[in-house]
């Protein structure tokens, strides 16, 4: 996560959200993100602005609509539920984000 500021200074002060809902499970619960939770310390790890090729793009215009090569893959990270929650999306300039997951639920606790 981005140095600094403390991560619930960075989280507060984001204008990065994602739109819709996203359920996860940790230590067998499952607990739901309302739509609209925030994101911060956000990296494109594939496509668009990023070193690294994104394998997906055809598959992911395909399904979504604009151009293979404006397709990105992003991480950030979120609070909810006491907990902080690394969060992996797809992303278009135009189209906007889609397919979000938590991919790697921290056990940290977020107070």
């Amino acid at each position: 996560m981005g140095k600094g500021s403390s991560f619930k200074t960075r989280l507060s002060n984001s204008k990065t959200s994602y739109p819709k809902s996203l359920k996860y499970t940790l230590g067998g619960k499952v607990y739901t993100i309302n739509a609209g939770f925030k994101l911060t310390d956000i990296e494109t790890i594939a496509g668009k602005g990023s070193k690294t090729t994104y394998r997906k793009a055809k598959f992911t215009a395909h399904n979504y609509g604009g151009k293979a090569k404006d397709w990105s893959k992003k991480k950030g990270f979120t609070a909810a539920n006491e907990h902080i929650l690394e969060v992996h999306w797809l992303q278009h300039k135009d189209i906007g984000k889609k397919s979000a997951k938590v991919k790697y639920p921290k056990k940290d606790k977020y107070k």
